[in-house]
């Protein structure tokens, strides 16, 4: 990521601070990485880390949830995957750590599922 950060300084990267963001701080400031606390408003989106109430006419780009999806074979073959889930007012992002592990109940209300491998992305 630093190298990528180098050659991208054009960039601006701004980090929606989670509850998992408690450490590194100094490498973010390093790499010119701008934390924010809450949420942020950036027309036309509200980026936020948890959104537990949607207002209407705002759309939410969001996390926490860590969400996937569990895939069964036609035998007891099962396989678990980030997802991303989309709705009509938001689309709540994939954790993209091992350690914290997949969220595979609670989905939003009509929301799609989005599966991604490290060469496909597809609807669930």
């Amino acid at each position: 990521m630093v190298e990528w950060m180098k050659k991208h300084k054009a960039f601006k990267i701004i980090l929606v601070k989670g509850n998992h963001d408690k450490t590194a701080f100094e490498l973010y400031e390093n790499l010119n990485i701008e934390i924010i606390n809450n949420s942020t408003y950036k027309i036309p989106f509200i980026f936020t880390h948890h959104t537990k109430y949607l207002k209407e006419d705002e759309f939410y780009i969001s996390g926490h949830t860590h969400p996937g999806v569990s895939i069964k074979g036609k035998g007891r073959q099962r396989i678990k995957l980030p997802c991303y889930q989309v709705t009509e007012q938001q689309i709540i992002l994939p954790a993209f750590s091992l350690f914290t592990g997949l969220n595979i109940k609670g989905a939003p209300k009509d929301c799609s599922n989005y599966a991604f491998t490290e060469n496909l992305v597809f609807k669930v």
